[in-house]
């Protein structure tokens, strides 16, 4: 599952990520892995569609951890 983040201060985003000044932070997500136990506030539908995932690419492939790369 994956949520977006309203709210975050950019010039503290960028200070503790290490993102250049001239570059624009839109948006930040929660990326979370698949659990075997769903919680409560879900509803029906997003019960359904976690039960069966697809198959995911590495996160080393599309995300970086606490850094930019050029």
């Amino acid at each position: 599952m994956a949520h977006p983040i309203a709210g975050y201060k950019e010039d503290r985003v960028k200070e503790i990520l290490g993102i250049p000044e001239d570059t624009k932070v839109i948006t930040l997500v929660i990326v979370g892995k698949h659990s075997e136990t769903m919680g409560p506030l879900l509803m029906e539908k997003q019960l359904e569609a976690e039960k069966e995932r697809p198959e995911r690419l590495a996160l080393e492939k599309f995300a970086y951890m606490n850094a930019v790369r050029s």
